[in-house]
């Protein structure tokens, strides 16, 4: 089984080439529509530049074959014209837009994948706060930030401040689904959209920008290794 189906025209060399089954690439409606019927995928990756009316009908096609109705589909667009439309219809997972490299593809393809499997970890957190107990699902936790005496665990719906908690503790705990990239922060895996370590920035899918503390670049660039491409036209909020 493949992991990822890639249609497109432009990338500069097969990607497949260099990543064995775990991507495979083709160029025509005729190849994508077979591998797709014969094989299993965990992602799917239409181009659509230069090909735009054909890419999306075989996002729709996709959706059509009943063992594929839900796989994750990522676009990737010479700009933002149909992204509202790909979401709304197809439910696509991310649209992109070009310039990308082999590398940056390489990289997206790397972290929606952990992003994607984590998301599947509903393990519960609980907070203490004084007499209370705070219980969250861990993917709804974007980020830890220590301020002071307090930890304020940011979440997709709420924000605590929890004292006391150490972020060394937390990350004993569950250091395997959290990434420590500053003293001051802790952020989700699942929720990372890109390292910038050339600004030594994070961003988080919720639009949070976070600091990347110095002695924590190193062990970052080997685990993430060269920056994605950031998706252009998204605002940048701290």
């Amino acid at each position: 089984m493949s992991e990822v189906l890639i249609y497109g025209a432009h990338f500069p060399m097969p990607l497949g080439e260099r990543n064995g089954k775990f991507i495979r690439f083709v160029s025509t409606k005729r190849e994508f529509k077979t591998f797709l019927t014969s094989d299993n995928y965990s992602m799917i990756i239409i181009d659509l530049d230069g090909r735009e009316k054909e890419g999306y009908s075989l996002a729709e096609y996709v959706r059509q074959i009943p063992r594929h109705c839900s796989v994750p589909i990522l676009f990737f667009a010479k700009d933002r014209h149909l992204e509202k439309k790909a979401f709304h219809e197809i439910h696509c997972y991310d649209y992109f837009v070009k310039p990308l490299t082999n590398d940056d593809i390489i990289q997206i393809v790397y972290l929606c994948t952990r992003r994607m499997a984590g998301k599947n970890d509903c393990t519960d957190i609980v907070f203490p706060v004084n007499n209370d107990k705070y219980l969250f699902k861990m993917q709804d936790i974007y980020y830890l930030e220590a301020n002071g005496k307090y930890v304020t665990v940011n979440t997709a719906s709420y924000i605590l401040d929890v004292p006391y908690l150490i972020l060394d503790d937390f990350m004993g705990n569950y250091g395997e689904h959290f990434l420590r990239v500053h003293r001051a922060y802790v952020v989700n895996r699942i929720h990372i959209r890109c390292v910038d370590l050339t600004s030594a920035t994070v961003e988080l899918d919720n639009g949070a920008v976070l600091e990347i503390g110095r002695k924590y670049i190193s062990g970052l660039r080997q685990e993430f290794g060269e920056r994605p491409r950031r998706k252009k036209g998204r605002p940048r909020a701290t």
